[in-house]
This record gives C-alpha cells, sequence and structure tokens, in this order.
C-alpha cells in the first residue's frame, strides 16, 4: 500500500471499480477453495484500503478521460486538476478526524460497520450453487504483508500518506498547468468585454507564453520566433479576433480566425508560430503518460511489455493527421501490377543423400524458378484447351 503510488496505470480501465463489483462471489469461491487468500480479504484493511482506491481512482480515472479528447482544452484541464486536488484534500488529508467523510464507498463502508463487524455476502461456487456466506472483519496481522494490525487509526494514518502523495505527484507532474493559461492569448470566448482589461489580460497572457518558453530574458522566444515583433503584432491581432463569435467557440478558434486572412504569413508569423508550440506542448511531464493518453484502445498487457522503439511508434500514431482519400486509395490498388502469387513446384526443392545420410537441399534460383513455372503454365492451359493466344485476345483475364 505505501509504494502503490508506483502503479502509474491502476486507475484506467477502472481495475478497482471491477474488484469491489465481483468482491462477493471472489470471497464465496476464496472461503470454499483458497483459505490463506481468504483470511486476507476478509480483514478489515483490506476493505478499508479497497474503498478507498475505488473512491480515489474514481476520481482520477475522469481526469484521465479529459486527456483522452480529441481536442484537449489547454485551460480547461487546469480546473479538472485543480477539483480533483481539492477533492482529494477534503476528504482524505484536511479532514480531521472525519477521514473519508462524503466519499461514495470508504464513508458508507465506516457508518456501516463503526460497532458491527459482521458482513454477509452472496455468491456462485465452481459448480454454480448460490452461496450465502457470513463472516467478521478482522484486524490481525496479514502474513507476509506486514505486521502492523488493521484497526482504523493505523488504515487512516496510511492512507492519508497515499493521499498527500498522490496530490504531490499529480502537481508535480502537472507543473506547467498555471503556465498553460497563456494559451488564452487566442482564446477570445475567455477574455473579458472590457477593451481595457482585454488589452491588459492579453499582455498578461503573453508574459505567461514567454515564460513558459524560459524566453524572460531573451529576444527569441523559439527559434524563428522573436519576442519584440509579437508584442507588436499582437496590438493588431487582439482586435481582430475579438470579432470573432464567442457561441460556442472551439479550442482553436482563435487561430482558424488568424488563418482566414490572407496575408497572416506577413502579418502575424512569430504569433502564429508561437500558438503552434503551445498547442502541441504536453500536459505531462511523463513520457509514456503523453503517448498512451490518446492511445485510450492500448491494452494494460500492451503497456507492460512494450520497448522504446514500439512505445515511440505509438506516440507517433496519436498524431493527428488529414481524414484518408479513399477514392485515391481505390484507384492506387487498381492501378496496381497483377502478380503472379509464388506457388510451390515438386522441381522447386531437390533433396538427395549426402554422403552422411542426411539430406541436402538444393533450392533453385529465381530465374530456374520462372522458367519452370512458365513450362507447368504452358501445360496446363495446353491441356485444358486454352492458350496464351486465347488469353491476350480475351483481355488476359477471364
Amino acid at each position: 500500500m505505501q509504494g502503490i503510488h508506483l502503479v502509474r496505470w491502476l486507475s484506467r480501465g477502472g481495475a478497482i471499480l471491477r474488484l469491489v463489483a465481483v468482491l462477493p462471489a471472489v470471497i464465496v469461491l476464496l472461503h470454499l477453495y483458497d483459505k490463506p487468500m481468504y483470511h486476507i480479504v476478509t480483514s478489515y484493511k483490506f476493505h478499508f484500503f479497497l474503498y478507498f482506491l475505488a473512491d480515489v481512482h474514481e476520481e482520477l480515472n475522469s481526469l484521465n478521460l479529459l486527456f483522452q479528447k480529441r481536442e484537449i482544452d489547454l485551460t480547461g484541464v487546469q480546473s479538472q486538476v485543480r477539483r480533483t486536488i481539492v477533492f482529494i484534500r477534503s476528504r482524505y488529508v484536511n479532514c480531521g478526524p472525519n477521514f473519508g467523510t462524503n466519499s461514495d464507498r470508504l464513508s458508507k463502508f465506516l457508518e456501516r460497520h463503526a460497532s458491527n463487524r459482521d458482513v454477509i455476502v452472496q455468491g456462485v461456487d465452481a459448480d454454480g450453487m448460490e452461496r450465502v456466506h457470513q463472516f467478521e472483519l478482522h484486524e490481525e496481522p496479514l502474513p507476509n504483508y506486514t505486521t502492523a494490525r488493521g484497526d482504523k487509526a493505523s488504515c487512516t494514518l496510511t492512507c492519508r500518506s497515499y493521499a498527500t502523495e498522490l496530490i504531490y505527484n499529480v502537481q508535480l507532474r502537472l507543473g506547467d498547468l498555471e503556465r498553460l493559461n497563456g494559451s488564452k492569448l487566442w482564446m477570445p470566448r475567455t477574455w473579458p468585454r472590457n477593451t481595457e482589461a482585454r488589452d491588459e489580460e492579453c499582455a498578461e497572457h503573453f508574459d505567461s507564453v514567454v515564460e513558459l518558453f524560459h524566453a524572460s530574458d531573451r529576444v527569441e522566444i523559439l527559434p524563428g520566433v522573436d519576442k519584440r515583433l509579437a508584442r507588436k503584432e499582437l496590438s493588431t491581432l487582439v482586435p481582430v479576433l475579438a470579432g470573432v463569435p464567442k457561441e460556442e467557440q472551439p479550442f482553436h478558434a482563435g487561430l482558424a480566425a488568424i488563418l482566414e486572412t490572407s496575408d497572416w504569413p506577413r502579418s502575424y508569423p512569430n504569433l502564429v508560430r508561437l500558438w503552434v508550440a503551445v498547442a502541441v506542448l504536453p500536459l505531462s511531464t511523463v513520457e509514456c503518460e503523453r503517448g498512451f493518453s490518446r492511445q485510450n484502445v492500448i491494452k494494460s498487457w500492451n503497456r507492460t511489455s512494450l520497448c522504446n522503439g514500439k512505445l515511440e511508434d505509438l506516440m507517433c500514431m496519436s498524431l493527428l493527421e488529414y481524414d484518408m482519400n479513399w477514392d485515391r486509395v481505390i484507384e492506387v490498388w487498381r492501378g496496381m501490377k497483377k502478380r503472379r502469387p509464388r506457388r510451390a513446384h515438386q522441381s522447386e526443392v531437390r533433396a538427395r543423400k549426402s554422403a552422411k545420410g542426411k539430406e541436402k537441399v538444393v533450392v533453385l534460383s529465381e530465374e530456374e524458378h520462372d522458367d519452370e513455372a512458365r513450362a507447368d503454365d504452358e501445360n496446363s492451359c495446353s491441356s485444358s484447351g486454352f492458350s496464351s493466344s486465347d488469353d491476350e485476345e480475351d483481355g488476359g483475364n477471364f
């Protein structure tokens, strides 16, 4: 439990939630067929940790789903991260003696077993028979796992430490979110209506973007992006973007409005390059998470058995590209040269006994194989009443 935060993908796919759903049936089966494991799953500590993780990982999974969207709103990620942190901190860290209050599963578990540790579960055995089983949650130390007793105080201490470490890791991996709010520079739907306040806010967003690339003391923000020229372009760009309709604006509406102007390469070259650099910035500092956040079809066993080369290929697959032109695909397919499938001939491989009694295999060269294949085809055509000239008259296909 103390090192469970190292399992980064435990919340993906709702593994803990599925275990909670099938727990009654699992307990019945373990009672019948596996006594050592039954002793573990009937402990108070196991149930306390399980319901705690189910509540926390359900909240983390909603954050994962946000990163799997086709078009991620950079300014919307921060609010979701803050909500997740507030949820965890208020219920499991800064909660005083009321640990887990208002949580979905853990609070019900604590209320139900505050004084009574009896549990009744119902499941199906290996023969398909319905069974009802009653047991009492024990606080005995779990063999081969820990020597500490599983009372409420020790469980609360461990889970509070886990929640604190979890918040720290989320903030560490998503540390650029504050500065990524500078992307509002190209999102007119977030601007204030007052002109003076709008210009002031856009200037602050521009400084945030400059800080994002650690270019506060440099003239060149990025290669080909001059900070002084970009600031001058901003004074003329803000009024243009202010005229973009704000109803249901997508995240890239500001960039689309710029590109619709025919003279944007001459008027806003630095700001457009800067916007493209911001739009493709990763939100997480963990490389595999950046790749898999878009590859939600990849299953768990792939995540644990990928080499670096395959991981890099899968990360490239997540890049958005134009829709496939199926008309062009069919055109190319129809224009492909007809190729004769390679057939196995009896004369292709000749085997003879060597001096030691072992088989020695001699493979014909491609020229010899083609000559023999052509001869076989001519023989088959003559025996069936067809010839090569007949094929040519019929267009070569029948």
